[in-house]
């Protein structure tokens, strides 16, 4: 099933575009028209105007003939001719249907043509990167082989989004063999970050985050996509159960989530524990940021909305309708975790008044915590902090956030506080964004 909604953009956009042309220029003089087709060719040539090319397929000669015909009937014909109206409409009907299917060209130098898009089982296309309806199951230095929420078919993603193939899981990892020694890729080694998204967000929010550990820890970034709207949370962990299989070289695992990712480590923590197989002895040590870990209490509050349950799909009503049931089947991570909490947030919506807008700080608590840290930042500010860039790398090569004094574990014998809790009678500390100081 191709998915529809992403196109719903381009569909409407090429509608105004038809109603425009039959209805929003009589007035003007035919020399302006002519003068206005002649530049929207151009504009068309130069790839700005992708909703107009009908095909992919179609050669680029062709395209700009179909244009030139749908311009040239308007602009140097009168409306109340009946058969250039019949054809025109006929035109752009076409235009129209075509754009639900419209990609951007593949980009290629002159006079040389990609080999794969001489094939007819694959054509190399430009790719949204997966958005909410791709999971991957493969991760290798921007690569990824993904596999579709709806129709479960795989494809293989370059470093720039484009597919090189398509079709079973053996499929695409014998595409990725060859074009791996074409490309003469490095191997995975040392050590290997993986970062994890939240609800309804794509991964595009954690390369930044990724870029740093990268630049100042000398990691290697494993930024997994999943469709965190269209599927449950175990179907979550299993996807990341297949990229953490897929590692090998890789001698040392951290993790930095956020928000739900960090729900997803947890269930697939708890699947890999009643494995066979166990837990991964390469895992080193994790953070977490807002992550909901007793629940979300402004989630719960939308449990009886069907557009809440629409959008954010499975795994919202997991935290919204079924968490006294799911929390059962989260686990505990057994080695070194931080957590850090946002509060600048306001939300009429939590209970608590100390929140990042969407989750509350003791929401956040999870008894075992090495640190503990909140931070005067929103929830959707954290990845991309600079001072809680730095807490994070921090924490995964020492295993503190600001120092080893100032260090605040969550013991796992502590009663953890929810909503429903009375208010807090420890102190809880709050790390200002400037000199470390507690």
């Amino acid at each position: 099933m191709l998915p529809r909604l992403l196109r719903i953009f381009e569909f409407f956009a090429a509608v105004l575009v038809l109603v425009w042309f039959l209805f929003g220029r009589k007035k003007l003089k035919r020399a302006q028209r002519r003068k206005e087709a002649k530049r929207c060719c151009q504009r068309h040539n130069s790839g700005r105007l992708v909703f107009l090319q009908p095909f992919p397929l179609f050669p680029a000669a062709a395209r700009h003939k179909l244009i030139q015909l749908l311009f040239g009937q308007i602009c140097s014909q009168r409306y109340n001719n009946s058969m250039n109206c019949s054809r025109i409409v006929f035109i752009a009907c076409l235009l129209v249907c075509g754009s639900l299917f419209a990609v951007e060209p593949v980009p290629f130098q002159v006079g040389e043509m990609p080999v794969e898009a001489t094939r007819l089982s694959n054509v190399v296309m430009r790719t949204w990167g997966g958005m909410q309806f791709w999971s991957d199951e493969m991760v290798f230095r921007g690569w990824r082989i993904q596999k579709n929420a709806y129709s479960e078919h795989y494809r293989l993603l370059d470093d720039q989004n484009y597919r090189r193939a398509w079709g079973t899981l053996d499929d695409c990892l014998g595409r990725f063999d060859v074009l791996r020694k074409e490309k003469r890729l490095e191997p995975i080694a040392g050590k290997v970050v993986i970062t994890l998204h939240g609800l309804a967000r794509p991964r595009s929010v954690m390369e930044g985050l990724g870029e740093y550990l990268e630049k100042n820890g000398n990691y290697t970034p494993v930024n997994v996509s999943y469709a965190s709207t269209r599927q449950s949370l175990d179907e979550h962990a299993r996807s990341l159960e297949q990229v953490i299989k897929r590692l090998d070289g890789a001698t040392r695992i951290d993790f930095v989530c956020h928000s739900l990712g960090n729900l997803v480590v947890r269930r697939y923590l708890a699947r890999a524990a009643e494995s066979e197989s166990g837990i991964d002895p390469r895992f080193g040590r994790m953070v977490m940021l807002g992550p909901p870990n007793q629940g979300a209490c402004f989630a719960r509050n939308f449990e009886s909305n069907k557009v809440f349950h629409l959008i954010c799909g499975p795994s919202g009503k997991e935290l919204a309708c079924e968490w006294n049931t799911f929390e059962k089947q989260l686990a505990t991570p057994g080695f070194d975790f931080g957590i850090i909490a946002g509060t600048k947030g306001v939300n009429p919506y939590i209970d608590q008044l100390e929140n990042d807008i969407f989750v509350g700080v003791d929401e956040t608590k999870l008894p075992g915590a090495r640190d503990f840290l909140t931070c005067n930042l929103m929830h959707g500010e954290m990845m991309d902090d600079p001072k809680c860039q730095e807490y994070v790398l921090r924490f995964l090569q020492e295993g503190h956030f600001a120092s080893e004094q100032a260090r605040q574990p969550l013991r796992a014998n502590e009663q953890v506080q929810n909503q429903a809790a009375q208010p807090a009678t420890v102190e809880r500390p709050v790390i200002p964004l400037g000199p470390v100081s507690r």
